[in-house]
């Protein structure tokens, strides 16, 4: 008998719902002993007393090899292959699924940080849409400071600052900037004869260092 979902076998043999069910539950109660079917009976076929199965057709990857033979659940079950790719034999298709098996196994999701790789990835949106502010030729006459914490404002981005005397140099300052995101830090520094100078010297090579970054 034959099994299948279309509606049509070959030109000439036609089969409906009714007539695949009953070869079914033919095949099931053991009236017969052969179950021909189309790929349909790959999946949720369940007929646990069948140990033979016979695929005619090859099987391009793991999950039409796994169904296949899952269909004979039986301990001594037989499993014939008449036809493979060439460039994925049933050897090969194994190896791959023993592969994916392993992978199944040793999934931890313990160890996936989504919301970490999220975060990473808006950060990543939020630089492209404030690159702009990099780039723009009207900023590179404003005041460094300014252009930095407009930019700080786009993307999130922290700023952390300590401005000091220059050892044994008269009205001479050091401004040291930190800038941290999920996906960057970068630090400047820069001087200048007051802090206020020293600070926009820093905010300048900074926004030097976020321009080649970006």
């Amino acid at each position: 008998d034959f099994f299948t979902r279309v509606g049509k076998l070959t030109p000439s043999v036609k089969f409906n719902p009714t007539n695949a069910n009953d070869a079914l539950n033919k095949f099931r109660n053991g009236s017969i002993n052969v179950l021909v079917a189309t790929a349909a009976a790959e999946e949720g076929l369940d007929v646990p007393s069948a140990n033979v199965v016979i695929s005619y057709n090859h099987m391009k990857d793991t999950v039409e090899l796994c169904q296949r033979e899952g269909r004979a659940r039986q301990i001594d079950r037989v499993f014939i292959v008449m036809e493979e790719r060439r460039d994925r034999p049933v050897e090969k298709l194994r190896t791959v699924q023993k592969r994916q098996e392993e992978i199944i196994v040793g999934y931890d999701p313990s160890t996936i940080k989504d919301t970490e790789i999220d975060e990473r990835g808006e950060q990543a949106h939020r630089d492209r849409h404030a690159k702009k502010i990099l780039t723009s030729k009207a900023n590179r006459t404003k005041n460094a400071t300014a252009v930095l914490n407009e930019y700080c404002q786009k993307t999130r981005g922290k700023i952390k600052k300590s401005v000091d005397a220059c050892p044994g140099v008269q009205q001479s300052f050091v401004a040291r900037l930190t800038y941290e995101t999920t996906i960057r830090s970068l630090n400047a520094e820069g001087y200048g004869t007051s802090k206020k100078a020293a600070q926009n010297a820093a905010s300048s090579a900074l926004l030097g260092m976020l321009r080649q970054a970006s």
